[in-house]
């Protein structure tokens, strides 16, 4: 087999593989806004991690408490700068996955899907290129 058609095919998996993930990420995310109860959180804790290679630029947390509507309380950790102790902060959180919460701003929601999006576009991309060199090769 030649090794630029190997090529196209692992561009192309990986390509597809990309675009499920993206797609997965995008639907959990609509369905969070579209069934997630919107609560009002509060935050508890705010603390500074320091992660290896990264001594000048600490990650910020934020621990925000809410309540599900049946009473149930739950924790979550957000990555954040903006935010203060005994702060209200609105949440999403469905009830079928009350641990899966997000707070409910926009860059919160999308952030994740916009990550997957970036890597899928440049996958996407590789595998075009890939696909025009081989065609062009075999022409």
């Amino acid at each position: 087999m030649d090794s630029r058609l190997i090529a196209v095919l692992i561009f192309v998996a990986a390509a597809l593989i990309m675009i499920a993930i993206l797609g997965s990420s995008v639907w959990q995310t609509v369905r969070l806004i579209r069934t997630g109860h919107r609560l009002t959180g509060q935050c508890t804790e705010v603390y500074q991690e320091v992660r290896p290679g990264r001594r000048f630029a600490p990650l910020w947390f934020a621990t925000v408490r809410y309540t599900m509507p049946d009473g149930r309380r739950y924790a979550l950790d957000a990555r954040t700068r903006t935010r203060t102790v005994g702060e209200l902060i609105m949440v999403r959180a469905r009830t079928e996955h009350p641990e899966g919460a997000r707070i409910d701003e926009w860059w919160q929601l999308w952030w994740r899907s916009l990550m997957i999006g970036s890597f899928t576009v440049v996958f996407v991309l590789a595998a075009w290129m890939v696909i025009t060199g081989w065609l062009a090769a075999t022409a």
